[in-house]
C-alpha cells in the first residue's frame, strides 16, 4: 500500500511539473511580429531589388534580366553591379561576373534583344 501511495505522489508531482513547464513556456511576449518594410511599392518585384539604392533600383528595373543567365534581377538577392567598358550592368549573382567579363559584347547583346 505504501508503494502505491508513493507512486501516486510521484506521478502527481511529475504531472504538476509538466503542467507548470508547459504553462511557463506558453507565456511568450505580447509583441506581434511585423513584416519587414520593403522600399518596393510593387509586391510583384523580386525582393532583392529592395536592397538597392533608389537609383540602382530604377536601373535594375529597366534592365530586368541578367545578361548571362537571363534570370530576373533581384530573384537571387541584391543584384551586383559590374562596370563593363564604362557601362554599369547588373547581374543576378557573383557567379555570372566572370562569364560576363569574358565575353561582354556577346552577353550585352542579350540585353539589347529584350
Amino acid at each position: 500500500m505504501k508503494t502505491f501511495q508513493l507512486m501516486s505522489w510521484v506521478s502527481r508531482a511529475f504531472c504538476v511539473g509538466v503542467l507548470l513547464a508547459g504553462i511557463s513556456g506558453c507565456g511568450g511576449g505580447s509583441e506581434t511580429a511585423t513584416p519587414p518594410a520593403s522600399s518596393s511599392a510593387n509586391p510583384d518585384e523580386p525582393p532583392g531589388l529592395a536592397e538597392l539604392s533608389a537609383e540602382d533600383h530604377q536601373l535594375a528595373l529597366a534592365q530586368a534580366i541578367c545578361p548571362v543567365s537571363k534570370a530576373k534581377l533581384g530573384s537571387m538577392g541584391a543584384p551586383p553591379k559590374v562596370d563593363v567598358d564604362g557601362r554599369e550592368v547588373f547581374i543576378c549573382c557573383e557567379g555570372c561576373r566572370e562569364e560576363l567579363l569574358k565575353d561582354p559584347a556577346g552577353y550585352l547583346a542579350n540585353l539589347q534583344a529584350e
